[in-house]
């Protein structure tokens, strides 16, 4: 598995994918995701390519929130363009790549 962002790599495989995602979740208290133009083409021979946009609104903290002094979070509110690569292994679905881009930023910082 390959996951990145604007370019970016941030996990190569599901475990680091885990590791980024649960120090994801300690810095963003709350966010909400609505999944937009969803298009899904392949086959199970093939594996499919799924494309979407995400509206992503949430608040980000450079300091987890459950510190002793935690700082002012920063909200944040973007659209996120998103691309995966699945397979299915006969038993489970599988994401191979796993790609965001950021498409634009409505809230500035």
């Amino acid at each position: 598995m390959t996951f990145n962002m604007d370019g970016q790599v941030l996990a190569h495989d599901h475990a680091s994918f885990r590791a980024w995602f649960a120090d994801a979740l300690e810095h963003i208290p709350w966010d909400f995701h609505d999944i937009l133009d969803l298009h899904v083409t392949g086959t199970q021979t093939s594996g499919w390519a799924a494309e979407f946009f995400i509206h992503h609104v949430g608040e980000w903290h450079d300091q987890p929130p459950h510190d002793a002094s935690p700082a002012p979070g920063r909200y944040f509110n973007r659209l996120i363009r998103a691309n995966w690569r699945v397979e299915h292994d006969g038993q489970r679905f599988i994401i191979r790549r796993y790609e965001l881009t950021t498409a634009q930023t409505l809230l500035e910082q």
